[in-house]
């Protein structure tokens, strides 16, 4: 006597007429064939996209769910919210499959083959089923060929996930993106075409006045001490702006920020005009080296004020530029993290196109007094760009991680209280970061890691690429070819950490390769250039790529890392938050360290070059040994954190 096969209900709905072609189809599944022999329209099915139940009573649950977990591996499978705690539903496809279970054990069969045949069957509906709705399963259909290979379920797959990813984000959230991108393009190459301009002219002017004077030159010192008081007025931008995020909207702050920037940078080139200044002449020849004649008369040192007031416009705007993302996608981790990984991109590809053509369009044809004239313009656009990004809150909702001052900074005052209570806090930060950071192993190694390799690629960048220009290849303006190259060399860093971030744990990998990497900066000593001429500055611009590649793997990884370990909530202060006191106390030892040293070392540089006419001789120690010696530092200090002499460490968090 034959075995009774276990029972089986298929419902859909609606059904209708028996489809023409059913005897065509070649499967060989019986409750496919069982299905199909019905009387089932299928067109009208996909066109009215109905539901289809799977119910499997004498399935034991306990047995099925090394099977279940198989199903859920292949199709997706998620827990339904419409029924209870045994039910999947798969998502793979248009319409809705449901596989619903019971406690019931199977009394016509053997376990092991009801969970078979019901795994053979549910697979087989669930690829028919994908068949049908392919569009080109749809012409074969008609003509009753149904032959398939399975590499189309993983193509399915792959625009589901695609899909998935395009859904991301809203139609809103899109169109504020495409706009903060465009606004921070902008920005970014007005700012490149800024501080480039100011450097070479500042190191123009100090030569010239040398010069004219019969003094021994200062030039590098002055601008090591004009690029470090220009840091230092960031911080000092950052606290005065966190009052008014509170209180405004934060897209009226910043179109508000950056045009009172745009003001500043414009001031100088008023400034110079009005003292008899002009666009460097075409062509123009010079009488000696330093004939600067289409410069203003005003004094080289008003420089120094000048570049500080837009220093404080810049950290309003880089604070507001760490926090209007999250106004415009909201808090959620993903959408924040490929946001950020977007903008990150293309405000590195403006800043690559923008030195590039600094150097080698408008400081050669417009002079470097007149080069940044396109400041002022990308700015204003960049702030009207920016008024129209319709965020989801009127105002900033600034954590106690971002401005640190934690729940006092949330009291509603007069500004002029408030920004005295910033100061006021950010010192008390200071203070209790720098115990958080020397009280524990786990954080020590982050004094070193973070703010020397902070330094030497600042320095790398604003102290030895002008050095190079001006006293190797005498011509400032090619620095910014130099720093192009380093920027380009950030823009692959950040690729990197973006494609590695989960192959690599923790930022120890990015700071040893760092290290090795900024060895290299031991063959300038002894560069010796046969002929000026801009195919070494080139040259020397590849050089620079590593350095960059270095800088970014350290910053976006470290970063990363801390905002992860200083986030957990024995961590929290109940005046000061832990991450804001850290990172405050961490940006202001790199912002001593540099203000200090890199005058001094422009002091050395200059005292060289007056005694010998090459700074050759000290850059054996401002480029080789120092920076051998802070990669040494920096080497030794990934080893301190546990569980770190691993080749990709794993670190506690």
């Amino acid at each position: 006597m034959s075995r009774i096969p276990p029972p089986r209900r298929y419902t859909l709905q609606p059904s209708a007429r028996k489809v023409s072609s059913s005897s065509e189809y070649a499967g060989d599944d019986p409750w496919v064939n069982e299905l199909l022999n019905r009387e089932i329209d299928f067109s009208k099915l996909i066109r009215q996209r109905p539901s289809i139940e799977i119910v499997n009573p004498r399935i034991d649950p306990i047995a099925y769910a090394p099977i279940r977990r198989e199903i859920h591996h292949q199709y997706r499978l998620t827990p339904s919210t419409q029924h209870n705690s045994n039910t999947l539903k798969a998502n793979s496809t248009s319409r809705t499959w449901i596989i619903d279970q019971t406690n019931q054990p199977n009394k016509h069969s053997s376990k092991h083959n009801s969970h078979k045949r019901s795994f053979d069957e549910e697979e087989s509906l669930v690829k028919y089923q994908r068949r049908l709705i392919s569009p080109r399963r749809n012409s074969s259909f008609a003509h009753g060929d149904f032959k398939g290979k399975d590499n189309d379920d993983d193509d399915d797959d792959e625009k589901s996930e695609n899909k998935t990813l395009w859904n991301l984000y809203s139609s809103k959230e899109k169109r504020n993106i495409l706009i903060y991108i465009i606004g921070i393009m902008l920005y970014k190459f007005g700012l490149e075409a800024f501080n480039g301009s100011i450097v070479s002219l500042a190191a123009n002017r100090y030569d010239r006045d040398a010069m004219q004077s019969g003094m021994s030159a200062k030039t590098f010192e002055k601008v090591g001490l004009i690029i470090g008081l220009n840091q230092a007025c960031q911080c000092i931008g950052s606290i005065l702006i966190a009052p008014l995020i509170k209180r405004w909207p934060t897209r009226t702050v910043l179109s508000i920020s950056i045009f009172l920037f745009s003001i500043f940078a414009a001031l100088l080139m008023i400034i110079d005009g009005a003292t008899g200044g002009k666009i460097k002449p075409n062509p123009f020849y010079p009488a000696h080296e330093h004939d600067y004649s289409y410069y203003g008369n005003y004094p080289t040192n008003l420089i120094i004020p000048i570049y500080c007031l837009t220093g404080i416009a810049y950290g309003m705007v880089e604070l507001i530029r760490r926090i209007i993302p999250r106004d415009i996608v909201g808090s959620d981790e993903e959408k924040l993290q490929r946001m950020d990984a977007l903008v990150h991109v293309f405000y590195e590809v403006a800043g690559v196109s923008g030195a590039f053509v600094t150097g080698l369009v408008l400081i050669p044809k417009l002079g470097n007094n007149y080069s940044f004239i396109i400041t002022p313009i990308l700015f204003t656009l960049s702030a009207i760009v920016w008024f129209f990004i319709n965020a989801l809150g009127s105002k900033a909702n600034l954590s106690n991680d971002e401005i640190p001052g934690g729940q006092i900074a949330n009291e509603k005052t007069n500004y002029l209280k408030a920004i005295l209570k910033g100061f006021v806090l950010f010192g008390e930060s200071v203070y209790i970061g720098g115990k958080i950071i020397f009280s524990n192993r786990k954080y020590i190694w982050l004094l070193p890691c973070y703010t020397l390799t902070l330094y030497v690629h600042r320095y790398i960048e604003n102290g030895l690429a002008p050095q190079i220009a001006k006293r190797y290849l005498n011509n400032s303006e090619w620095s910014q070819i130099i720093v192009g190259g380093s920027n380009f060399g950030e823009l692959l860093g950040a690729l990197a950490v973006f494609i590695f971030t989960k192959k690599i744990h923790s930022p120890i990998v990015w700071l040893r390769l760092d290290c090795l990497l900024l060895l290299i900066a031991w063959y300038i000593p002894f560069y010796n250039p046969s002929a000026i001429s801009i195919k070494h500055a080139w040259i020397i611009a590849a050089t620079f790529l590593p350095f960059g590649f270095g800088s970014a793997g350290d910053d976006v990884s470290l970063n990363a890392h801390i905002q992860s370990v200083l986030s957990k909530p024995e961590l929290k202060n109940r005046d000061v938050s832990s991450l804001g006191a850290v990172m405050a106390f961490l940006y202001s030892s790199y912002i001593i360290l540099y203000a200090i040293c890199n005058p001094l070392l422009g002091k050395y540089i200059d005292s060289v070059y007056n005694a010998r006419q090459t700074i050759r001789p000290a850059l054996i120690f401002t480029a080789g040994v120092q920076i051998s010696a802070i990669s040494f530092v920096i080497l030794l200090s990934t080893f301190i954190p546990r569980k770190s002499w691993k080749l990709n460490p794993r670190l506690e968090e």
